[in-house]
């Protein structure tokens, strides 16, 4: 189980520092070509809703479902088909048709570009660690279990970082207001 935790925390601070490099590129690009996208911010919500710990389990459960549908399944099924017809990057082209459906589910054009690129990171991560021989050695008929459980456990902790940003932007936003 820790080897799961440790995967987990490794995508997550991977997936901050390209996320944070993206934010950087498109706030530099917005600078050099001064556009303006108003249906993008640099958080999920112009202004966060009212915390409730209700929001956990809503996190939780959309990472779950979100992970079902754009990793676990193509991935899986990309695996087998994969290793039946030895097609060995076949995960990629899956990766990047289910990445694209995923940022463009999230909103607009803006979005394919971030959460398209995040969702090809949890595509990478699922593979690197249905691969893992250690991890695996002992359930290989089911090998999209672990990959499964780090992806789900880092899209969660990533979501859950975006929304606690969000709220402590607005803390900071309203301590300034008052000064």
């Amino acid at each position: 189980m820790s080897k799961i935790w440790e995967y987990s925390f490794k995508g997550l601070k991977f997936l901050l520092i390209v996320t944070g490099i993206m934010f950087l590129g498109y706030d530099i690009l917005k600078l050099i070509f001064h556009f303006n996208d108003p249906n993008f911010s640099s958080n999920t919500w112009k202004k966060p809703p009212e915390w409730t710990w209700e929001i956990v389990p809503v996190l939780l459960f959309g990472a779950l479902i979100e992970e079902i549908i754009f990793r676990i399944i193509p991935m899986t099924i990309s695996r087998i088909v994969g290793e039946y017809f030895n097609i060995k990057k076949l995960w990629i082209f899956i990766a990047i048709i289910s990445s694209l459906i995923f940022g463009f589910l999230h909103g607009n054009i803006t979005n394919i570009f971030f959460q398209g690129i995040s969702g090809f990171f949890f595509c990478w991560l699922w593979i690197k660690v249905s691969y893992d021989r250690d991890l695996n050695k002992s359930n290989a008929e089911i090998f999209w279990f672990f990959p499964s459980i780090v992806t789900w456990l880092t899209h969660f902790l990533f979501n859950m970082t975006v929304v606690i940003m969000a709220y402590l932007e607005e803390y900071v936003i309203n301590i300034f207001h008052k000064i």
